[in-house]
């Protein structure tokens, strides 16, 4: 295959095209890697058209240097591509062309790199977060980052975390409406942090359960979820049948940290059937009341 750059006027790397053995024309999509499966010889990735997923940039610049998997690599714009804009410590990723110029490692980027890791935090003021990958919250500085470490009765109790979170780890994230972006980290991740909240990295369905209600943050407290699908990139609290309450209010040093809304402190017998749908009227059967399920 030979390569060739489509481009536009702006103007940006828009698509690779190649050229088959019978001499047509075909558009090339990347090939996805994943920063772990990055081989340690930088030359059998060379001349090969690629979507690097999890570049760590450690210095920025119009040609930003990084690690793939603690490869060293420096990034070079394929036409006029802007990458002044990564910033050290942080994942992006990436699309291009690895070369090797002068026994350096580089990457043609044919597209603006795409922060890997970020978190969007609604007006109430609290989001929750998971990654695939661990998490550097040492210059996360714009806001809090707290794990559940207990439940005692309607308050869920919070730890405040810092330093490297482990991959997987759901956590917290409290500061003024906005999205945050979230550092990867290749050092050292803290272990056995004491924390309720699983981490929810892969879709995740949420069946009804006797025993176990799932909770979530919904306008800045902890509420029953009803049966559904969670998406990837959130944390989830388990609540066996003998703690479950309405709402849980998330607190800290023994003083709640947000507010519950009129509307939240109403009390809710809401019942849903096994699908989520609510019914007004129930027959005798199985039904979800407060995200657990139940017998009438």
């Amino acid at each position: 295959m030979v390569y060739g750059l489509t481009t536009a006027k702006n103007p940006q790397i828009t698509e690779l095209t190649g050229v088959t053995a019978e001499g047509e024309e075909t558009v090339v999509e990347p090939t996805t890697i994943a920063a772990s499966q990055w081989p340690e010889n930088f030359t059998e990735m060379v001349s090969r058209y690629v979507m690097i997923e999890h570049v760590l940039i450690t210095t920025s610049g119009t040609g930003p240097k990084g690690t793939i998997n603690g490869v060293p690599v420096t990034l070079f714009p394929a036409g006029t591509t802007p990458m002044s804009d990564m910033k050290p410590g942080f994942a992006y990723t990436v699309v291009g062309i690895p070369a090797i110029s002068n026994t350096t490692n580089q990457i043609r980027v044919t597209v603006h790199p795409e922060p890997m890791i970020g978190v969007t935090v609604p007006e109430s003021g609290v989001a929750t977060f998971a990654s695939k990958h661990a998490i550097d919250l040492s210059s996360f500085t714009d806001a809090n980052a707290y794990v559940v470490s207990a439940i005692e009765g309607s308050s869920a109790l919070l730890n405040p975390v810092s330093g490297i979170i482990p991959a997987g780890t759901g956590f917290i994230v409290m500061g003024d409406a906005g999205t945050y972006p979230l550092a990867a980290a290749e050092g050292e991740a803290q272990e056995n942090i004491a924390n309720l909240l699983i981490g929810v990295t892969e879709p995740k369905v949420i069946e009804a359960s006797e025993t176990t209600a799932y909770y979530g943050i919904k306008d800045g407290v902890f509420k029953a979820i009803l049966p559904g699908t969670v998406p990837a990139g959130k944390a989830i609290l388990p609540v066996s049948d003998g703690q479950a309450v309405k709402t849980l209010i998330l607190t800290l040093n023994g003083t709640p940290v947000t507010e519950i809304s009129a509307e939240n402190d109403v009390k809710d017998d809401a019942v849903y059937d096994l699908t989520g749908r609510r019914v007004e009227h129930a027959m005798k059967g199985i039904y979800i009341v407060r995200g657990k399920k139940v017998l009438k």
